[in-house]
């Protein structure tokens, strides 16, 4: 179980950053208010999902 955590935190980790990445980008080469806007919603989307994911875990462990 550890082992799965470790790689979910590595995974989580490099997501937020290539979509941050991704997000600047697109930042740098048109600064826009829609592009600002891109940078801050690709950064947190992985945030957002991995949050859903869990609570499906949660209450599947709570459930059984």
């Amino acid at each position: 179980m550890p082992r799965f955590f470790l790689l979910l935190i590595t995974t989580l980790f490099f997501s937020i950053s290539a979509s941050a990445h991704t997000g600047m980008f697109a930042h740098a080469i048109t600064p826009s208010e829609t592009s600002h806007l891109l940078m801050h919603t690709t950064m947190l989307l992985p945030v957002v999902i991995l949050i859903i994911w869990l609570s499906f875990i949660v209450k599947r462990w709570i459930n059984s």
